[in-house]
């Protein structure tokens, strides 16, 4: 028993140091969205004042934020969440073999659909991504730009939403056996 209480306090600064890393990754992740806007407002003021166009600037500033964002997705979801799962499912044989324990994974299971929050985090990339893209298409649009531009925005969409869709871990992953 005293073992196992060891092994939990482990487990919990390991699960709280990579729930850390994702959080920190999913602020990032807002303030690149963020700064991608900022620098939109940057070049559509100097449109304005200035008169310079810069209108296949603006795009590559949007297609460049949505990159970013899907890199940081890359790091969160791919990497950070991956490792925090598997700290998180290490804790079930232990709980599961202590009725003293508290159930907490499964308390936090019972909290998100499918017992993983993967599904909430991939809506937030989701629309992470897309914002500069959409605008991006609206530029394309509004400023009758080349249909190429606006293909390209289209396909980076499509292709970042699949992507995302697709390869998120999702709430069904398997479960450690108790030894």
């Amino acid at each position: 028993m005293n073992e196992d209480w060891e092994i939990l306090k482990t487990i919990t600064e390991a699960e709280h140091h990579f729930n850390n890393l994702c959080f920190k990754i999913r602020a990032l992740a807002s303030t690149w969205l963020l700064a991608t806007f900022a620098g939109v407002g940057f070049l559509l003021e100097k449109t304005i004042r200035e008169g310079i166009p810069v209108d296949h600037l603006l795009i590559l500033l949007c297609w460049v934020g949505s990159i970013g964002v899907l890199v940081l997705w890359i790091l969160d979801l791919q990497i950070y969440q991956k490792l925090l799962n598997a700290w998180f499912d290490a804790r079930e044989p232990i709980e599961g073999r202590n009725a003293n324990f508290p159930q907490m994974r499964e308390l936090i299971k019972a909290t998100q659909p499918g017992g993983r929050a993967s599904n909430l985090i991939k809506i937030f990339y989701i629309c992470l991504c897309s914002a500069p893209l959409l605008f991006a298409s609206y530029v394309c649009i509004y400023k009758e730009l080349s249909s190429i531009l606006l293909a390209i925005s289209v396909m980076l969409l499509i292709c970042f939403f699949l992507v995302i869709y697709k390869l998120t871990p999702g709430g069904h992953n398997k479960k450690i056996q108790p030894t």
